[in-house]
């Protein structure tokens, strides 16, 4: 379990995630997106060979500030009655541009941490976060063309209310909590 959202993907066949409910075949080119209570272990067979991958971790406080009222970029991760992880196949013709995205991604983080001047770092995070909200929205598009839109509005809503409600209890998980207390935090009804 993470503190932050966390997306796999795949460019070997040989992963495998371990679940609550089994384990599942990560095919080479997926997408496997885990929310911050996804219980999961990512491994391969010995002797399989080597594991290509790439992993992105990022708390959805650093993206929410790019989601609009119709759109939420953390949208594919809110949906609990999928069955997790949530695997989605990246055709051949999009798999160059999502490994562009993360290539350019680790690119900018490499130049912030290894010292580089502050003019060539100017607005790193920012480049980073519309790097990663350009990749949201792809996902998400295949998102809707595995799952279909969520198109109730009571659900847009109500899906940023419980992502902030649960950024909230991973901040606070040592304190005690109550449904009292979370609901004036937040201007809800305890129920």
């Amino acid at each position: 379990m993470h503190k932050q959202i966390e997306i796999i993907y795949t460019l070997s066949d040989n992963l495998k995630c371990r679940t609550e409910q089994g384990v599942v075949d990560l095919p080479a080119n997926t997408l496997a997106l885990f929310s911050t209570m996804d219980l999961h272990y990512i491994f391969s067979e010995p002797g399989s060979g080597i594991c290509d991958r790439y992993v992105l971790y990022f708390s959805s406080s650093f993206i929410s500030s790019l989601s609009t009222q119709e759109i939420n970029l953390l949208e594919c991760f809110n949906v609990s009655q999928l069955k997790h992880p949530i695997l989605l196949s990246v055709s051949e013709k999009q798999r160059e541009n999502y490994i562009q995205l993360m290539e350019q991604m680790i690119s900018y983080q490499k130049n912030a941490s290894s010292g580089q001047e502050f003019k060539e770092n100017y607005g790193y995070v920012l480049h980073i976060k519309f790097l990663l909200g350009q990749f949201l929205l792809l996902i998400n598009q295949l998102y809707y063309q595995k799952y279909g839109y969520m198109q109730e509005g009571i659900y847009h809503s109500h899906s940023q209310i419980v992502m902030k409600v649960c950024e909230f209890l991973q901040a606070h998980i040592t304190e005690d909590v109550s449904t009292d207390f979370l609901a004036k935090q937040f201007h809800i009804s305890k129920t």
